[in-house]
């Protein structure tokens, strides 16, 4: 009979242990959601065989204008992003060589700068991230759009400074 009450709470222990852990890794599995979910950094998730986006974050949707329902597989995203045939040809390209490189000891790695084509027609300069983690690849796309316009309109800024130095300089040489 103590036997009997002893395999009978080593069982009760165990089954406690046991669903302990169960909420402990739907709690982290539930976190890591919210980090993704809630990221200011645009992410996504695809599935390697398959080609399907499993999922985006709200960043991404805010960026680009696309919902999960836009972009369910990566041809669907990258003809939506690179409406050009010859550009996007260029990039899935650098992408299937990008995600082929990736390995246990070199996870991830970056694109180079991309000009993506948003839902609402605008266009925005980013880099792409990727990790593959098992079977599953995460994007992570960088914006850096409003870093190239200001580069764009300090260039142009600059270049008429010159003009009105040149002119300024000529009015001078004349008057002298």
């Amino acid at each position: 009979m103590t036997r009997f009450l002893g395999l009978v709470l080593a069982t009760l222990v165990a089954r406690a242990r046991q669903q302990e852990e169960e909420a402990g890794r739907r709690r982290s599995e539930a976190a890591v959601r919210a980090i993704f979910e809630e990221s200011p950094l645009a992410m996504g998730v695809l599935e390697l065989a398959t080609g399907r986006v499993l999922r985006v974050n709200r960043a991404y949707t805010a960026l680009f204008g696309y919902a999960l329902d836009d972009v369910p597989t990566v041809d669907a995203q990258l003809e939506l992003f690179f409406p050009d045939p010859a550009y996007r040809r260029i990039v899935r390209n650098i992408m299937e060589e990008e995600v082929a490189r990736l390995t246990r000891e070199a996870p991830s790695s970056r694109s180079p700068d991309l000009t993506v084509t948003c839902k609402d027609g605008t266009q925005r300069f980013i880099t792409i991230f990727i990790t593959r983690v098992r079977g599953e690849v995460m994007v992570a796309w960088v914006d850096f759009t409003d870093v190239v316009r200001t580069t764009r309109e300090l260039e142009a800024y600059k270049a008429h400074l010159e003009e009105l130095v040149a002119a300024r300089t000529a009015e001078l040489a004349r008057a002298l």
